[in-house]
């Protein structure tokens, strides 16, 4: 009989061990689900808004940014569920869930709970640069904050969360549920009876590479490149409608000064023909006027002399005449590449163009990271 009760016993004990493990594996499920959960909830608002969210200053309340640079206290639940939202869908009843995130540690531009003013496209043309708006606020914001923060000495985690068991008292959860202390404790450290809090971690680095900001970052990057081409070709287009121009200027007046030198080679023509015409008369006169003789051959002289200026006027209208018409034909083909010039469907969107995608910044539908990286307080 006494073996039979020290049998059932044992059997009662096995039993009961083998329930208490099953339970606490269950457990360990339940604040997996919940983390995965959460961390999609985090992810989904730092891809929408462009930074992660501020600690909350109370449990299950919004974020509390006032703080400054709060690093550490409680998940801002009441930010991350929707509006008119349920607790209970983001959090298991009776789950506490301490959150950190890096607020840069006196660096402003590795706070990764401030929005905009980071991330600057490479705009090569120092117009672009310019003429770019100054306050944008996106997902590329938080990649800039994210390289910053992943450079070596920075910090080793963009964010991390704690999430306790239903019921787990305050001291149980240790260094994750004291707020006047930074870091939270170690992923690695195993729960036990004392212990049930599940801890995860999200490098800078996993986050940028989960976000997509390589890409992204390279994208916008290389239509900022393309912007500074535009303005190389919206530049040249302008210089060439304006040479176009002072062409068209020169040569209408190269050919209004051609036109009176036609004018006056035309007088010195018709003067020609009067005096060759003039002293033909006078010869004739003279050949029958016997006193007149001695002036036959000066009168002919004349008209010699008459008739090789004609000549020259003859050359100097035709000389003028052809470049008044050169230089006419060469006007109304400045005219034309002007108009070509400006006719050209230059694109004038570039730069508003990498503003837009800029303020885009990536989908608000990329997954959250399967990571449970261990961090060291």
């Amino acid at each position: 009989m006494a073996l039979l009760t020290v049998a059932v016993a044992g059997l009662t004990l096995g039993s009961f061990l083998l329930f208490k493990s099953r339970a606490g594996q269950a457990q360990v499920q339940v604040q997996r689900d919940a983390m995965l959960k959460i961390q999609q909830a985090v992810q989904g608002f730092a891809y929408a808004q462009g930074r992660l969210p501020c600690p909350a200053s109370i449990r299950l309340g919004a974020e509390d940014c006032a703080a400054g640079t709060r690093a550490k206290g409680w998940l801002p639940v009441a930010t991350l569920i929707d509006s008119g939202g349920d607790a209970q869908a983001l959090l298991p009843s009776g789950m506490a869930v301490r959150y950190l995130v890096d607020r840069g540690s006196g660096a402003p531009a590795r706070d990764l709970a401030a929005a905009g003013g980071v991330f600057h496209p490479a705009l090569a043309s120092s117009a672009s640069a310019a003429a770019y708006p100054p306050a944008l606020a996106s997902t590329l914001d938080l990649c800039a904050r994210l390289a910053l923060a992943g450079e070596p000495a920075a910090s080793e985690a963009a964010y991390a969360m704690a999430i306790a068991a239903p019921g787990a008292t305050d001291e149980a959860s240790g260094l994750n549920a004291d707020f006047s202390r930074p870091g939270l404790e170690p992923a690695q450290r195993p729960t036990d009876a004392g212990y049930t809090d599940l801890v995860i971690v999200v490098t800078p680095a996993a986050l940028y590479e989960a976000a997509g900001c390589e890409p992204t970052t390279a994208s916008v990057d290389a239509m900022a490149m393309a912007a500074a081409w535009v303005d190389d070709a919206n530049a040249m287009r302008a210089s060439n409608i304006a040479k176009a121009d002072n062409g068209v200027l020169t040569n209408s007046l190269g050919t209004a000064a051609d036109a009176l030198y036609m004018v006056d080679s035309l007088a010195d023509l018709q003067n020609a023909v009067y005096n060759a015409g003039d002293n033909a008369a006078k010869a004739v006169i003279a050949a029958k006027t016997p006193p007149l003789w001695p002036y036959v051959p000066v009168h002919v002289g004349g008209i010699g002399k008459a008739l090789g200026g004609l000549l020259i006027s003859v050359v100097d209208v035709s000389r003028n005449a052809i470049t008044v018409a050169l230089r006419g034909m060469h006007a109304a083909a400045y005219a034309q590449m002007a108009r070509n010039a400006a006719a050209q469907p230059v694109w004038q969107g570039a730069l508003q163009m990498v503003a837009r995608s800029h303020a885009a910044g990536m989908a608000a539908s990329l997954p959250a990271l399967p990571l449970a990286e261990p961090f060291e307080p």
